[in-house]
């Protein structure tokens, strides 16, 4: 590959990567199937906007590949965190993707669903006992390791209450 003449032709070039690093985050469930399409456009925007970049490593095509695998990853990883971390808290989501335009629908901080929001985690919290409340309020500033120290428990003992304080917020489908 001499020079790259137009767009097209570095998406020739990229196509077998972005096919690669899309049927590989559909598989592991971390995206729907019905993203494939708005990933493989996601992957292509990024390229595009490198294109200048990409522009010194025509010479050799191994070297262009190796450059576009290593954008592409790095692209598709950023998504995925940012996938991961809307998960556990649709406030952090990078709108980008067609079908997660759903949270502009409805406003999510209105008085209401703030107090609803209020309302709920006391009813959990209720719940927990005393040990378990005290243990949620050390770990928002603290690690397992310190509140396990400053309870003078085991970390697995900690561990334990953690897991038993998640399973209360799965059984009142809190998240």
């Amino acid at each position: 590959m001499k020079k790259l003449n137009d767009f097209e032709e570095l998406i020739d070039v990229a196509t077998p990567i972005i096919n690669s690093f899309v049927s590989k985050a559909i598989g592991k469930k971390i995206f729907p199937e019905t993203d494939e399409g708005d990933l493989i456009i996601e992957l292509q925007f990024e390229l595009f906007k490198k294109k200048k970049e990409l522009e010194k490593f025509t010479e050799a095509t191994s070297l262009l590949r190796k450059q576009i695998w290593y954008l592409m990853r790095h692209k598709m990883n950023n998504m995925i965190v940012k996938r991961m971390a809307a998960k556990r808290d649709y406030r952090l989501l990078d709108l980008t993707l067609d079908d997660e335009n759903e949270f502009f629908d409805e406003p999510q901080h209105t008085p209401q669903n703030n107090w609803d929001l209020k309302l709920d985690l006391e009813k959990i919290l209720r719940k927990l006992n005393p040990e378990h409340v005290e243990i949620c309020i050390k770990l928002k500033d603290g690690t397992i390791a310190d509140v396990a120290r400053e309870q003078q428990i085991t970390r697995e003992r900690v561990k334990t209450i953690v897991h038993k304080i998640r399973a209360i917020f799965k059984k009142e489908n809190f998240f």
